[in-house]
């Protein structure tokens, strides 16, 4: 009976704006469960730019539920579309949307990759911020497959200019800093630009900043990268927020078994006592930095 229903469904939500809300949601459930009888109108759900975001936000997530291998392609077109919008916060959802039905369906996993990479660099922080957060989850399913994204994404960092996605390609940069002989040369490279300007940035992208320090010294041991890492925890030992001092700590100890060179630290005085310093053993080491670049 439900099949009769959904033309007359359908035509009802094309009614005034609050008559439209209703109707939307209530499809919105149905459609959690009985998606292929709607699939057929999946047109009849696309978003008119006059829409209010309360009814964007419904269509957005019935066309996510009704996307298929059959009309992936029809619905990714039309929602690249929206990308080109002047709302922001539409675009930011769009986008969203996007990276849902590549994960749902990971044969056109590559094309929405390709199409969002240009967003990470957008003037609207929230519309880079959660372009670079779709490609990350898009990453972590396939690493080794999209290692060239990460590659441009290392590449494009310092166009960028939202802080949460700043923080996520440095927290790829760090986890997949040894996928591929190009990551791993520009990586520490990466590392040093951000080193130059950590004082400036926020406390998400300082908190990345010295974890991808970590995995590159832990990752290509060598004494300009164990340098390099010292001059972050120097800055990082004093910071005003306590959760960037107190990692810089954990990976200062973890990774060298001391304070920073200069000035009176809880580390020397241990030293000073005679008191045993904290050892890590090289498998420790590689389960925290595992732990700590498995989430953001």
């Amino acid at each position: 009976y439900l099949y009769g229903c959904v033309p007359s469904l359908v035509l009802c939500m094309r009614q005034n704006r609050e008559s439209q809300t209703l109707v939307l949601e209530s499809i919105k459930e149905m459609v959690l469960s009985r998606g292929e009888v709607f699939r057929p109108f999946l047109s009849d759900f696309f978003v008119d730019f006059s829409d209010g975001a309360e009814i964007y936000n419904s269509k957005l997530s019935i066309i996510c539920a009704l996307v298929n291998g059959s009309n992936a392609q029809d619905a990714l077109r039309e929602l690249q579309s929206y990308l080109l919008g002047g709302d922001p916060k539409f675009v930011a959802r769009s986008v969203a949307t996007i990276g849902k039905i590549a994960l749902k369906n990971p044969e056109v996993a590559d094309a929405c990759g390709n199409g969002i990479i240009q967003l990470c660099t957008h003037s609207y922080p929230e519309v880079a911020g959660e372009s670079v957060a779709v490609l990350k989850n898009l990453i972590d399913k396939d690493p080794k497959g999209k290692k060239d994204i990460v590659l441009k994404l290392v590449q494009n960092y310092k166009r960028m200019r939202s802080p949460p996605g700043r923080a996520n390609v440095l927290w790829l940069a760090g986890r997949y800093c040894m996928v591929g002989d190009e990551l791993s040369q520009v990586v520490p490279e990466l590392l040093r630009i951000c080193a130059k300007k950590f004082l400036m940035e926020s406390k998400l992208v300082k908190l990345q900043i010295i974890s991808m320090a970590a995995s590159v010294l832990h990752s290509f041991p060598s004494e300009n990268h164990e340098k390099l890492f010292r001059y972050i925890v120097d800055l990082a030992w004093y910071d005003e927020d306590f959760d960037v001092r107190d990692k810089s700590r954990l990976f200062t100890v973890m990774l060298l078994g001391n304070g920073p060179k200069h000035g009176s630290t809880g580390q020397e005085n241990l030293a000073e006592k005679g008191e045993s310093k904290m050892v890590f053993t090289k498998e420790q080491i590689d389960t925290l930095l595992h732990a700590e670049n498995s989430t953001l």
